[in-house]
């Protein structure tokens, strides 16, 4: 479901938009809520719509794939730019908005086509925009300046174009760049390398992006085995955890990908599943008051909110793990934002956690671009300080000094957890 921001203000417009909302977005009868509020991540569709079918395969055809609503929704998805980009995302007419995130989720969307033999025109215009953006984006700083996510990811995605038969051509001068950040992503898979005997392997919220030559296949699949969670997912990600199924066949990673697109009616798929019911009412609830409805639901809002505090007020604290700290961060700031802006009494001690562990301020610190929107929610959560809450005044001064260092570098990346 999409807000409309821009309604008139006529009232019986307004009540109907208002009945609609609590109609499918906060009735409890109403199915398929969960992800009525995530935005819709291109490139983790588009490694769904990658799976074949195993049961419709011929040597005369393409086959199909198993998802065929996520290949649905990249072929009614495509900007008129060309570009396939995160849904909600604010992007113009023109070229001038596009990210580096735009660049991954093409590439992938152009694979997903070219695999299963759609959409020529779509195709030809997706490599134009390809070609007409890639040089500005990456040359926007030196190669060693350019965010991990992206030197780890787009190296890969080139690879998996040209084995698909793609054909990106770019300049002899960027041609050079790029060479020197494949070597960068050599690099930091040399010195990171996933280990079934790592307590904590980072590569692992990117297996889509790492060379199959480069590992055993046996013991991926032990890795693999080893860090699937109870859900059946890989780190609650759909395209590592397509990848995963693809290396593996493990039928609890197949059984989470149906689950998954059973949960998300128009077919596109968030880059984080699931979604805690803590997240996705705070999510519901920051969505509604950006809608500007607000005034309008406030016994709804309200009960939303008391159910949230309520959680938190019996949750015990549990050890935090690397893997997971991106989203917990995200809404355990977004839960105080939320609980003091509507005047509900919240300690800071519910998102301030992080300030205890040295490890994951380490952690945050060193993959800073990657924790963008988290450093951003809780900036934005330290604005309802009182006087005298020190915690707070610390965090703020964490935030400050990390996103100072974002956006000196011009890159912005949505974690899993920016939904």
């Amino acid at each position: 479901m999409q807000l409309i921001t821009n309604f008139s203000s006529s009232s019986s417009e307004l009540q109907f938009l208002v009945d609609k909302v609590k109609r499918e977005s906060l009735s409890s009868s109403s199915s398929n809520t969960q992800n009525l509020f995530l935005s819709t991540s291109p490139y983790d569709t588009a490694w769904l719509a990658l799976i074949p079918h195993p049961h419709h395969h011929h040597h005369h055809d393409h086959g199909r794939p198993m998802f065929e609503k996520c290949l649905q929704w990249i072929l009614h998805n495509q900007t008129p730019q060309g570009f396939w980009a995160a849904a909600g995302d604010n992007i113009s007419d023109t070229d001038d908005d596009v990210t580096l995130d735009c660049l991954l989720s093409t590439l992938a969307c152009l694979v997903a086509l070219k695999r299963w033999q759609l959409a020529p025109d779509m195709i030809h215009k997706g490599l134009e925009f390809v070609h007409r953006n890639t040089e500005r984006l990456v040359m926007k700083q030196k190669p060693s300046d350019v965010p991990r996510w992206f030197t780890i990811m787009f190296p890969a995605m080139l690879e998996l174009a040209g084995a698909s038969s793609l054909r990106v051509d770019f300049s002899e001068n960027l041609n050079r760049i790029l060479v020197e950040l494949s070597q960068n992503r050599d690099d930091i898979l040399t010195r990171e390398e996933v280990d079934e005997k790592k307590q904590y392997s980072p590569l692992l919220l990117f297996l889509e992006a790492l060379p199959a030559q480069s590992y055993d296949n046996d013991v991926l699949k032990q890795i693999i085995d080893k860090n699937l969670s109870n859900d059946g997912s890989l780190l609650q990600s759909p395209s590592a955890t397509a990848r995963a199924y693809m290396i593996t066949g493990n039928t609890r990673c197949l059984s989470y990908l149906h689950s998954l697109t059973n949960s998300c009616s128009n077919g596109g798929v968030p880059s984080f599943y699931p979604v805690d019911d803590d997240l996705h009412d705070l999510v519901m609830v920051n969505q509604l008051t950006r809608s500007g409805l607000t005034e309008h639901l406030i016994p709804e809002i309200d009960h939303l909110l008391l159910k949230v505090q309520k959680n938190y007020k019996y949750k015990k604290a549990s050890p935090k793990s690397l893997y997971s700290i991106a989203a917990e961060l995200y809404r355990d700031s977004l839960a105080f934002w939320l609980l003091r802006v509507n005047n509900h009494w919240v300690s800071p001690s519910i998102f301030c956690w992080f300030l205890d562990d040295d490890e994951i301020r380490d952690h945050i610190e060193t993959n800073y671009e990657e924790f963008a929107a988290v450093l951003l929610n809780v900036y934005r959560a330290t604005d309802l300080m009182f006087s005298g809450e020190v915690q707070l005044v610390e965090a703020r001064s964490f935030a400050t000094k990390n996103l100072e260092k974002i956006l000196a570098t011009g890159n912005i990346h949505k974690t899993n957890a920016d939904i």
